[in-house]
């Protein structure tokens, strides 16, 4: 049995070379890594405008969210501010929260009580 070799691959005079990240794949993650810092830049920018509109009174439609807005985002002033290390992280969340997967949903049980009651009646109507 030879290193880094699973016994079913072993092949006589052959080494497999076993890595848990493909070096072939670096640029993939730097393309994808810079396009998503641009994406959530723009969102923290869009954010910064829907919030200083807000916080101005320039949208009368949304002034009683005024309050709210001071709550979800304290600011000094408020003037949004944000930098890099703000687009990172928040990039970062987004990224970390859409790789959770959706928990399958649980049988409601006062459904599968009712199916069983109407089974109960057509068997007993029968």
């Amino acid at each position: 049995l030879k290193c880094g070799v699973w016994p079913a691959e072993a092949t006589p005079g052959v080494m497999v070379q076993r890595t848990i990240v493909k070096p072939g794949s670096f640029l993939d993650g730097i393309v994808w890594g810079m396009m998503s810092l641009v994406l959530f830049g723009l969102v923290m920018f869009s954010m910064g405008h829907l919030y200083t509109m807000v916080m101005d009174n320039k949208l009368k439609a949304l002034a009683g969210l005024k309050g709210v807005f001071q709550m979800m985002a304290p600011m000094k002033n408020d003037k949004w501010e944000f930098n890099i290390s703000h687009t990172m992280l928040f990039g970062i969340l987004a990224c970390l929260v859409s790789m959770v997967q959706p928990q399958p949903p649980k049988p409601d049980e006062e459904e599968s009580e009712r199916k069983a009651k109407k089974s109960k009646k057509k068997s007993k109507g029968d």
